[in-house]
């Protein structure tokens, strides 16, 4: 059987579970429970987010060549926009 044979075999089953459900929300949303509801529920993470250079120097260390542009790109600023304070997901 071939590395190809396997990943088609794999892509073709029919879902299932995931094997760890934590890697997955499990938050309600819009009232219903969450895609895999005994999962533990999602929380923002702790700490503050990196600065630009701190990112981009991650995007790198992943492979993204053009970090640095795309970090610089109006159009990808202007959808990533984030408010200066996230609503309050507790409430």
């Amino acid at each position: 059987m071939t590395a190809a044979d396997v990943l088609r075999a794999e892509l073709s089953a029919p879902p299932r579970p995931p094997a760890d459900p934590d890697r997955f929300s499990s938050n309600e949303l819009f009232g219903e429970p969450g895609i895999y509801p005994q999962g533990t529920p999602m929380a923002p993470a702790a700490g503050e987010p990196p600065d630009e250079a701190t990112a981009i120097a991650a995007l790198e260390a992943v492979g993204i060549t053009d970090a640095a542009a795309r970090m610089a790109d109006a159009e990808l600023q202007r959808r990533a926009r984030v408010p200066d304070r996230a609503p309050d997901s507790s409430r």
